[in-house]
């Protein structure tokens, strides 16, 4: 059992020179593109060099979280966010859902105190969001897509629930999307998770009341009628039900 006392890196093979770079000086950080910030979170985007290409590809992108945390007894002995992310995609992955790469994670302590942690995953590129699809979204009037995009994650999320796993945050713009193809022949739709840092196994008693939780997260900024909705919703009841 991991106490979680002591600072730790966890570094995907393939993946060490890269990550040994971005954390030198060298680094210009303020170069990184901001995405997203809150009071105890920043998230930004970078490109790795050229020489620390990982594939043997020189147009990598790093999207990389790094979590300030200042609660002291909410980590005593406790994962990290950054952590329980790492795990949170080690559980969907394992059931078959398509997920960002995940690169490195790791946390900082002094003693037991944490400090500070991070989870870095390959950028998706080309991809959008769910919210995308919602009213007021770049695609709101697509509405084969937005079908598309919400029976395949529902189906997903059957798989994950079939698991006696749950999301806990399954919300239209933590799943991304990416299109292939044309207009004029037809396009492709690719569906890719991200933030599962409150993905996780949850026992019998507790899955039912957290697996609606997951549905009426995702259900609810769409505005369906209510026969779109329960159409939706037995998509997933008939994927619930397979085996395997």
């Amino acid at each position: 059992m991991e106490l979680y006392c002591r600072s730790v890196d966890r570094i995907t093979p393939g993946f060490e020179a890269a990550f040994n770079f971005l954390q030198t000086q060298d680094f210009d950080r303020d170069a990184a593109e901001l995405l997203w910030r809150t009071r105890h979170k920043k998230v930004v985007r970078m490109e790795v060099p050229a020489e620390y290409a990982v594939d043997g590809r020189s147009d990598f992108q790093v999207v990389w979280k790094h979590y300030g945390e200042k609660r002291f007894f909410r980590y005593l002995f406790r994962p990290s966010l950054a952590l329980r992310e790492w795990k949170g995609f080690e559980t969907a992955g394992s059931c078959g859902i398509p997920v960002a790469r995940v690169l490195a994670a790791g946390e900082k302590r002094r003693g037991l105190r944490l400090v500070s942690s991070y989870f870095m995953t390959e950028m998706v590129c080309g991809s959008g969001d769910g919210d995308d699809f919602l009213p007021g979204g770049a695609r709101e009037q697509d509405e084969a897509l937005a079908a598309e995009f919400a029976e395949k994650n529902l189906k997903l999320l059957a798989k994950l629930h079939r698991s006696g796993a749950v999301h806990g945050g399954f919300t239209p713009r933590n799943e991304l999307y990416v299109l292939t193809g044309s207009e004029e022949r037809g396009q492709r739709l690719d569906v890719v998770w991200i933030d599962l840092a409150t993905c996780r196994k949850v026992p019998f008693f507790k899955r039912k009341r957290l697996q609606n939780k997951d549905l009426d997260y995702f259900l609810s900024p769409w505005r369906f009628a209510p026969e779109r909705r329960e159409e939706l919703y037995e998509i997933y009841l008939e994927e619930l039900k397979k085996n395997g």
